[in-house]
């Protein structure tokens, strides 16, 4: 993609992307015979350490209810805002609050003190960034059933640190179901319940497992928000800080591709999707 943007050249740009495409299309077409556990490419008979082959090990069915009960949690939200705005502008007397114009603001007004959603990004930093490592930590033990206290302690902050900040950016955007329908929403939707659920039972999808490799998008888009408030400015040069979120950038999109292929790879095939 990236040599596709940068090319001079428009016949190499035509011609790489004919080639990806005919790659993809090859992939797509090979059919692969169900992964054999006790046997490794060399012939060896040992099990691998992959997640198909790992006694109680997550499965495709503990994502989906993950993904099921995090579409009801977005949805809820989604249809509530209505109903909340309502209430928040009943409580409000149609007038924002003291405390929401010094240190909150408007879609329309910025706060007229920056240093609480400051914080509360850097909050949203630390939280997702700490939401990313255990996910690695998690993916390296993977024989470990459970979740150890230690970790899910960890991760309950976060969850806390995280929410913050949304609950923030509800205030700030007066729980508006544009704001709702926003995709850092939907993603904490997404990444933040199944991190408390872990040590739910199977109704919830329990599992150490989580889209939480998610999060790290959410590492992102706090730093991208204190460049535009320019609380950078005193000791980075303009520069410096284009090519600080372009390098975060790329990693986000290198380790959200990562993180998908490593679970779509260690879990298997899905039931009935095998060809």
């Amino acid at each position: 993609f990236v040599f596709i943007q940068i090319s001079p050249n428009a016949s190499d740009r035509n011609t790489f992307g004919s080639t990806c495409f005919l790659l993809f299309i090859k992939m797509s077409i090979v059919v692969s015979e169900p992964f054999d556990c006790s046997k490794t490419d060399d012939g060896n008979d040992v099990v691998l350490e992959i997640l198909s082959c790992v006694k109680n090990g997550p499965q495709w069915w503990q994502i989906g209810r993950q993904v099921a009960w995090s579409f009801a949690v977005w949805f809820f939200i989604v249809v509530s805002s209505p109903a909340t705005t309502k209430i928040w502008k009943f409580i409000c007397n149609d007038t924002s609050p003291f405390w929401v114009q010094q240190y909150v603001g408007t879609k329309y007004r910025q706060a007229q003190n920056l240093q609480v959603e400051a914080v509360l990004c850097f909050a949203q930093v630390f939280g997702s960034l700490f939401s990313v490592w255990m996910w690695v930590i998690k993916s390296y033990s993977i024989h470990n059933a459970t979740v150890s206290d230690e970790i899910y302690a960890i991760e309950c902050m976060c969850v806390v640190l995280s929410f913050s900040h949304t609950l923030f950016e509800r205030i700030k955007f007066d729980f508006s179901v544009k704001h709702a329908l926003s995709f850092g929403v939907f993603l904490d939707c997404l990444t933040l319940p199944p991190l408390i659920m872990q040590r739910f039972g199977p109704w919830a999808g329990g599992s150490w497992l989580t889209l939480g490799y998610l999060r790290a998008y959410h590492c992102l888009t706090p730093i991208k928000r204190l460049v535009e408030l320019d609380l950078f400015d005193r000791i980075l040069s303009n520069f410096a800080q284009y090519c600080i979120v372009a390098v975060l950038e790329c990693i986000l999109v290198v380790f959200s591709i990562a993180g998908t292929l490593w679970i779509m790879e260690s879990l298997g095939d899905i039931e009935g999707f095998s060809d």
